[in-house]
C-alpha cells in the first residue's frame, strides 16, 4: 500500500518537474508528426472518395450511353421457333448453344414461360456465335439441319442437356436419339448447308447490339442477359396488354 502511494507521488512530482528545451523540441516534433498523420489520413479519405464517387458517374455514364444507343430492332428472319405458330406475342432470342446461362434460360424459365402463356407466345431463336465456347457454331447449324425435319424443339432441348460435349460425332448422335432420317441429317450438316445462315444470324445480332447472350426482345423492350422469371412474365404481361 506505501509502495503504491509512494509511486502515485513520484508520477505527481514528476508532472509539476519543467520539461527541457530539448524533451519540448522532442514533444513538438512527436505532435507535428500525428498532426501531419491525422492531415495525411484524411487526405487519403477524401482522395478515395472523390475516385468512388467519379467511377460511379463514369459507370452510370457508359451504362447510359450504351442502353440508349439505337441498335437496329432483329426480324425474326426464317429462323425456328418455339410455341403456337399462330401466338399473339412474337419473342426473339438471341443465344448461344453452348453458353452457360443460355442454358439456364432454355432449361430453367422458357419451359415455365410456355406453360404459363400456352398459346399466347412464340420463341424464335437466334444464333450468335460469340465465339468465348467451343464448337457453337456447328451446334447452331446441326439444330438448322434437325429444324428441316420438323425437330428444332427436341434437338434444341438435347443441345442444352448434352451441353459441353458438341463434337461432330455426337451432333449426328444427338440427331439419332430423336430418330431423325441420319441421310438427310448427314447431308444437311456434312456440307456445312447453314453456315453461312448461322453468320448471318451472328451479324443481325451485332446489329441489334447483343454483347451477351441470352438477350431477349420482347417487342421494342431488349433484355441483356438472364433475369428471373418474374422479371420476363412481368415484360411478357405488359406487352400482352
Amino acid at each position: 500500500m506505501e509502495e503504491n502511494n509512494l509511486k502515485e507521488k513520484e508520477a505527481e512530482t514528476a508532472a509539476d518537474v519543467p520539461l527541457t528545451k530539448k524533451e519540448r523540441r522532442k514533444l513538438f516534433k512527436e505532435q507535428r508528426k500525428l498532426e501531419r498523420g491525422s492531415l495525411e489520413h484524411k487526405k487519403k479519405i477524401r482522395t478515395i472518395l472523390f475516385y468512388s464517387v467519379f467511377a460511379i458517374i463514369l459507370i452510370g455514364l457508359v451504362y447510359i450511353l450504351y442502353t440508349t444507343t439505337k441498335y437496329i430492332k432483329p426480324g425474326i428472319d426464317d429462323d425456328p421457333f418455339i410455341g403456337d405458330a399462330n401466338a399473339q406475342l412474337t419473342i426473339i432470342e438471341f443465344g448461344d448453344f453452348q453458353c452457360p446461362f443460355t442454358k439456364e434460360f432454355n432449361d430453367g424459365i422458357l419451359p415455365k414461360l410456355l406453360e404459363e402463356y400456352k398459346g399466347k407466345i412464340k420463341i424464335v431463336y437466334r444464333d450468335i456465335v460469340t465465339n468465348k465456347h467451343v464448337n457453337s457454331d456447328i451446334s447452331a447449324e446441326a439444330a438448322q439441319c434437325a429444324n428441316e425435319q420438323g425437330k428444332f424443339e427436341e434437338y434444341h432441348n438435347i443441345l442444352f442437356q448434352r451441353q459441353g460435349t458438341a463434337a461432330k460425332d455426337n451432333l449426328k448422335s444427338y440427331a439419332q436419339k430423336i430418330n431423325l432420317d441420319m441421310d438427310k441429317f448427314n447431308s444437311c450438316f456434312d456440307s456445312e448447308k447453314y453456315k453461312n445462315e448461322v453468320k448471318k444470324d451472328t451479324k443481325d445480332g451485332k446489329k441489334a447490339k447483343v454483347s451477351v447472350t441470352p438477350t431477349i426482345f420482347i417487342n421494342d423492350l431488349k433484355m441483356n442477359g438472364i433475369f428471373s422469371l418474374e422479371e420476363y412474365k412481368k415484360a411478357i404481361e405488359e406487352e400482352l396488354k
